[in-house]
């Protein structure tokens, strides 16, 4: 009878460390779980089965319409130039306008610092002050 108290503090504090990883897990697989995926898929160029990704854009879009975490669309954005090496300017501008991240320009157009190619011309680009 003296362990019965114990035992009944150490099941609500299960129960709670249960409903919690429930939750993460809900969180995981609605979200995290896809944005993965196309992140992997982008970075590799193919999917899990070995197939390579014939259009990049059908993986990307996915990720810039589900509200996801700004950066991650960058992120994700970034992959898509890479594994296509380089964009043209109009499609960058696409990209940009849809994502919102006409302020954060900077986070993409700094990786032609580390020699990843983006676009040919970046003056039309660059914001005005």
């Amino acid at each position: 009878m003296k362990k019965m108290p114990h035992f009944r503090k150490q099941m609500a504090q299960k129960t709670v460390h249960l409903n919690l990883t429930e939750d993460y897990m809900n969180h995981f697989q609605k979200n995290v779980q896809k944005l993965c995926k196309a992140e992997q898929d982008l970075a590799v160029g193919s999917d899990v089965e070995g197939q390579k990704v014939k259009d990049p854009i059908r993986t990307l879009l996915p990720v810039l319409l589900h509200p996801h975490d700004i950066y991650d669309k960058i992120r994700a954005v970034l992959l898509y130039i890479f594994s296509l090496n380089g964009t043209t300017e109009e499609n960058l501008n696409k990209l940009i306008q849809h994502v919102k991240i006409k302020e954060d320009i900077e986070f993409i157009l700094n990786w032609r610092e580390l020699g990843v190619p983006i676009i040919s011309s970046i003056t039309e680009l660059v914001p005005t002050a």
